[in-house]
C-alpha cells in the first residue's frame, strides 16, 4: 500500500471544559437513559464546537478534498 493512501481528516472548532455539576448531572442522567451506564467519580467533559471539517482522500491517480461547515 502506498502511503497516505488512507486519507486524512481534520476537524476544526472550539471544545470547553464543563465544569458545572449541574450541567456534568444533566449530561449523566441523559447517557444513563440513553446507553444505561454513567461516569463513576471525576471525570472531565467538554462541549464541543465544530467550525469546520476537512477531509482529503485519494482517488485513483488524483486526489479529492472536501470542506463541510455548518
Amino acid at each position: 500500500m502506498r502511503p497516505g493512501v488512507e486519507g486524512d481528516v481534520k476537524i476544526y472548532g472550539w471544545a470547553v471544559e464543563v465544569t458545572r455539576a449541574t450541567e456534568q448531572e444533566r449530561y449523566c442522567t441523559a447517557l444513563e437513559a440513553r446507553i444505561g451506564w454513567r461516569p463513576d467519580g471525576a471525570f472531565h467533559l467538554f462541549s464541543v464546537d465544530i467550525t469546520e471539517v476537512w477531509c482529503f482522500a485519494v482517488v485513483g491517480d488524483g486526489h479529492e478534498s472536501r470542506t463541510w461547515r455548518p
